[in-house]
């Protein structure tokens, strides 16, 4: 039998970067696929349930979009 070998691809931790995002901080983060938002946005419905708290924004950047994120708590 023949295998052909690849590469792992990694997926994003959305919840993983918002919880590391610095309390009180605003900080842009790029949305790079249509899931990117989604992603995102599920990631803060499960943390606030845990107590976190964030304000999104969708913004336009030297021409790309990048979502606005304001940790509260």
């Amino acid at each position: 039998m023949k295998l052909q070998v690849t590469e792992i691809k990694l997926v994003p931790s959305y919840s993983e970067t918002l919880k590391a995002h610095p309390k009180g901080k605003t900080l842009g983060y790029p949305l790079t696929s249509s899931l990117s938002y989604n992603g995102f946005h599920n990631a803060k419905t499960r943390l606030t349930k845990i107590g976190y708290e964030f304000s999104f924004e969708v913004v336009q950047y030297n021409g790309s979009e990048y979502l606005k994120v304001k940790r509260i708590k």
